[in-house]
């Protein structure tokens, strides 16, 4: 369990019975909420990101390459344009990754998430449909 205490700065994390605290520093994600950030950003993004993240067990900072060459991929049958952000190797512990791909004609909306975990389990979703009334 996880708990983002914005007035005292800290996060709280159960891990296996055990409170661990960390401080919270601003625009931490979670991992629930980390793809969605991207399209409350008030300009474009740069050519590379810095995140820090909760995964639930540990608090990481993930620094991220943007390829501005658009990669177009097929979303419910149609040609979606994307910017793709891809981890950036570091040189710590961490071994877990995570790659984005935004829509650009759909406000960075994530159209496609990679994510591999410790162990080397991944986790890929793409959007299937997309509806806005």
């Amino acid at each position: 369990m996880t708990d983002f205490d914005w007035p005292n700065k800290t996060l709280h994390m159960t891990v296996k019975g055990e409170v661990k605290d960390e401080p919270l520093s601003l625009a931490t994600q979670d991992l629930a909420s980390y793809a969605y950030q991207f399209m409350f950003l008030p300009k474009l993004l740069k050519n590379k990101l810095l995140l820090t993240m909760s995964t639930g067990k540990r608090l990481n900072q993930y620094t991220y390459q943007i390829s501005y060459t658009q990669e177009l991929l097929t979303i419910a049958g149609a040609p979606c344009k994307t910017l793709h952000l891809a981890q950036i190797e570091q040189s710590t512990q961490k071994t877990d990754t995570k790659e984005l791909w935004l829509s650009v004609e759909q406000y960075y909306l994530p159209v496609r998430l990679l994510m591999v975990d410790d162990h080397g389990k991944k986790l890929e979703q793409t959007l299937t449909e997309l509806h806005v009334e």
